[in-house]
């Protein structure tokens, strides 16, 4: 009874303690920043490679707001994501799973980066530990590493959560049928159709669209504005605009913002996407051959093409 007493006892104080001392995950990306500075010399080039945690949208998340930190101190200078994320398609590992030395090593040489900035995102059991590693690309030996206890606030809770999968119940059971390879014209359970997988490319506008199953990201190289995508539905929506003959097939977007980095909150603004948590609606069309999209003035029911051409690669 005595031990019982005193192991519950310990574990309280080890709790107590815990929630004592700890910062919310934007204050602890943002510490985060004068311990890098002192780690790696000015001016060097750093790629922010993986944060291994239970929870995607998370590690997704710190990747994006500590790259952005880094670029707005402006003492070292960070890969551009979309070459990372190109290199993570090729090399097919996740931003959010382990990833070996060696494997690092051949990311940041490809990269042309001299160190690498990863970590894991854990829980203890009294809360959720972010540490932060600096790796060498050349010797890949660790000189530092940075960790925070994170607060349990409403922006952690969302970043961790698991949404379960819906149930089907014997009534709603249907017998399996197989589409065809690249046909998705009736998709709207979640997926992107087929002829939407991979990275599209806008050269003039300098931006990148990567689209996965029930992803999807865009990235602008020029000024590393960002937002992803999850619990996608794309249903489809023929274009009746003055572009039709270019563009005929359409689809009709809705997620959720997981990231909204850098677009504006203002609903009027041409920029708008809107904020982390929240549902985001498009509507994108997919040329006659496939292999260039066009993406719809956002978040209104624009049928007709505007300059936003992307390009397959």
């Amino acid at each position: 009874m005595k031990k019982s007493f005193v192991l519950l006892l310990s574990l309280f104080v080890s709790v107590f303690a815990f929630s004592q001392n700890t910062v919310s995950i934007d204050t602890a990306l943002k510490n985060s920043i004068p311990y890098l500075n002192e780690k790696i010399q000015a001016n060097t080039k750093v790629v922010v490679l993986n944060f291994v945690s239970d929870w995607p949208r998370l590690s997704d998340y710190v990747i994006e707001e500590l790259i952005g930190n880094i670029v707005n101190d402006g003492r070292l200078t960070v890969v551009d994501r979309a070459n990372l994320e190109v290199l993570r398609q090729e090399m097919n590992f996740q931003l959010s799973g382990e990833v070996s030395s060696e494997s690092m090593q051949t990311i940041g040489q490809k990269l042309g980066a001299q160190f690498i900035i990863s970590g894991t995102i854990i829980d203890t059991g009294a809360g959720i530990r972010l540490r932060i590693r600096v790796i060498s690309v050349e010797s890949a030996q660790i000189p530092g590493m940075y960790s925070a206890n994170l607060t349990q606030d409403n922006r952690l809770a969302f970043l961790t959560r698991v949404t379960a999968p819906a149930q089907t119940t014997p009534a709603q059971t249907a017998p399996a049928r197989i589409a065809p390879a690249q046909t998705a014209a009736a998709s709207n359970t979640g997926e992107a159709p087929r002829e939407f997988f991979g990275t599209w490319v806008n050269s003039s506008a300098n931006a990148v669209v990567t689209i996965e199953a029930n992803r999807l990201t865009f990235i602008n190289r020029s000024n590393n504005v960002t937002y992803t995508l999850e619990n996608l539905s794309w249903v489809p929506y023929r274009n009746g605009g003055n572009m039709a003959s270019d563009y005929p097939a359409g689809y009709a977007i809705t997620g959720t913002v997981v990231i909204n980095k850098g677009w504006s909150s203002d609903t009027t603004a041409a920029n708008h996407v809107s904020g982390v948590g929240t549902r985001y609606a498009d509507h994108w069309y997919i040329h006659i051959n496939k292999r260039s999209l066009n993406l719809g003035q956002r978040n209104t029911k624009e049928r007709y093409g505007t300059a936003s051409v992307y390009n397959r690669q």
